[in-house]
């Protein structure tokens, strides 16, 4: 990832990681922090793709609940 501030402590390159994570799932946008290279680049565009996937299982499953209550 570039564009984060890694400093080196375990915790703080884990939360930057965490945050990358959660803005690509929920494909809000990236901002300040980007991937680089073709393995980040995929796995992105991977995980951007479950995101839509979770969020298509979520309508569906909301739609039947209120279809057969």
């Amino acid at each position: 990832l570039k564009g984060a501030d890694w400093s080196g402590n375990p915790l703080t390159d884990f939360i930057i990681s965490l945050h990358f994570s959660i803005i690509t799932f929920a494909t809000l946008g990236y901002g300040n922090i980007y991937p680089s290279g073709t393995a980040a680049y995929l796995l992105t565009a991977f995980e951007t793709l479950l995101g839509f996937l979770f969020l298509g299982l979520l309508i569906a499953v909301v739609v039947r609940r209120l279809m057969w209550d």
